[in-house]
């Protein structure tokens, strides 16, 4: 039996390798014995794909089983050797046949989610894992997903969902005191698309603003929205853009 290598780690656990070179173990870490919300979240979203038949699910990573102790959750997973922003970063800017591709079954991912009144909230390139020989994709990371049981267009944002270059307008628009009141729905994981399907045809982000006012004048001034959230900006300050 081979000692297990560590092969990246996240906010909420850690990636091994396993005697199996086709499979990977994800860790997480228990506190005080209870399994951490995520921990919840992602083997709730991946039981959900596991009892599924759907042909959506193809292309969602699916878990082989999980096991917990006292200590310690881990997530079973099939390997995959590379995610979308090192492939883009390997090998450039994708060929427009290839960025159909890419995305139509990232669509369909979403679908088999949406459909199911789940939200995955942290859609971005290293959350989609690339199969190399065949350009196949799945999206794994289910870590933030919520369960919006019918009425997603009601969540609320509970912070620290998606990543700042992927966050849509309307958790930009309220990523202050006020955040916890922003409205959303699964349109967010729609916006986050969009940004990976600029980055692989770009090899680059469109916008890369650390401040997420900063960000959202940007983003207004490229497309101009079509509702007036931004006029609420107009008393931030941005001495320290």
């Amino acid at each position: 039996m081979s000692k297990p290598i560590k092969l990246g780690s996240g906010t909420y656990g850690s990636v091994w390798t396993t005697d199996d070179p086709k499979v990977v173990c994800k860790k997480i870490t228990l506190k005080n014995g209870l399994i951490p919300t995520h921990a919840l979240r992602e083997i709730s979203c991946l039981m959900t794909i596991k009892q599924s038949s759907n042909d959506q699910c193809s292309h969602l990573i699916n878990m082989i089983r999980f096991e917990c102790s006292r200590t310690q959750c881990k997530i079973y997973l099939p390997r995959y050797d590379i995610d979308l922003f090192y492939y883009v970063r390997t090998y450039g800017k994708l060929f427009y046949v290839d960025i159909n591709k890419i995305t139509y079954q990232i669509l369909l991912g979403l679908q088999f989610l949406h459909q199911r009144s789940i939200i995955h909230r942290d859609l971005k390139d290293s959350n989609i894992l690339v199969d190399r020989s065949t350009t196949n994709i799945v999206i794994c990371d289910f870590g933030m997903t919520l369960f919006a049981g019918g009425d997603h267009d009601q969540a609320s944002h509970t912070g620290g969902m998606q990543a700042l270059w992927y966050r849509a307008p309307e958790l930009l628009s309220n990523s202050g005191p006020s955040i916890n009141h922003t409205v959303y729905g699964p349109s967010i994981d729609m916006w986050s698309l969009g940004i990976i399907m600029i980055f692989m045809g770009k090899g680059d982000y469109l916008w890369k603003m650390k401040n997420p006012q900063q960000r959202l004048i940007d983003i207004n001034h490229k497309i101009k929205f079509p509702w007036n959230f931004c006029l609420n900006l107009s008393d931030t300050s941005f001495s320290d853009m």
